[in-house]
């Protein structure tokens, strides 16, 4: 999951993501998945633009990516080092489309 944060204090903002930090993805089912972070992350500055990346690992199973390729989700929530934040998904068949892109590579 590549995160790109529109401001140059994010990484004071937010902090890092710690590893094991949760991932929670809301489907419009209703249906919840949660990931975890595979390792702790921080930010960095691309230098062009100025904006704080994270560049986010998260472990998903079969069955979750399964969910993730046939139902729109709704909602995103991040664990932050700072705490929770959660954000609305206005594009709902993103993950969608992008799990499909991910199963065609394996």
């Amino acid at each position: 999951l590549k995160i790109r944060l529109l401001s140059k204090d994010a990484a004071r903002n937010y902090g890092s993501i710690v590893r094991g930090n949760m991932l929670k993805i809301s489907l419009i089912s209703g249906k919840t998945i949660i990931l975890y972070s595979e390792s702790d992350v921080q930010s960095y500055v691309e230098n062009y633009t100025g904006h704080n990346i994270y560049d986010a690992k998260y472990l998903i199973s079969g069955d979750d990516a399964g969910l993730l390729n046939n139902v729109p989700s709704d909602v995103l929530g991040i664990m932050w080092s700072t705490g929770y934040e959660s954000y609305d998904i206005y594009n709902v068949d993103t993950l969608m489309s992008q799990m499909s892109c991910i199963k065609s590579v394996y």
